[in-house]
């Protein structure tokens, strides 16, 4: 677990920590929430694209040898069953996930704050959830 969990926090604090202090970005939060239809329709549009993305990112990665054996390999090499074994990645595969799976639904579809940040919560406990190695009746893997 310290192995794989570890590097992922301290990494993800430091590279937060600098694009807050060099990217002077703030969002202004928007003065009401967004309906329920509004919420259920952004929320299930990137739901479909996201999971299409990590579909069409992991059958790639797959196909070419170079990409295969020099990128996605990374994530293959751990073999402990470990919910936070599907974050085990090399940096490019990381960025690439990061590109399609957040930075696409917010350029191309700008979801209200709240639906945004529910989507990359059930997107993680998705991702823990489909590594865990248990077969539980709530999982749709």
């Amino acid at each position: 677990m310290t192995v794989a969990g570890l590097p992922q926090v301290i990494i993800y604090i430091v590279v937060n920590w600098i694009s807050w202090i060099m990217f002077d970005y703030r969002v202004d939060l928007p003065q009401r929430a967004p309906s329920l239809f509004e919420f259920a329709r952004d929320l299930t549009i990137m739901l479909i694209v996201g999971d299409y993305y990590i579909y069409f990112e992991h059958r790639t990665m797959h196909h070419f040898p170079v990409l295969r054996d020099h990128i996605h390999s990374v994530h293959h090499e751990y073999k402990k069953v470990f919910s936070w074994a599907g974050g085990w990645v090399h940096p490019l595969e990381d960025l690439a996930a990061v590109v399609t799976q957040v930075t696409c639904p917010v350029v191309f579809l700008h979801p209200h704050p709240l639906t945004f940040w529910v989507f990359v919560c059930l997107w993680t406990l998705l991702l823990v959830d489909e590594h865990s190695g248990h077969d539980v009746w709530w999982s749709p893997y």
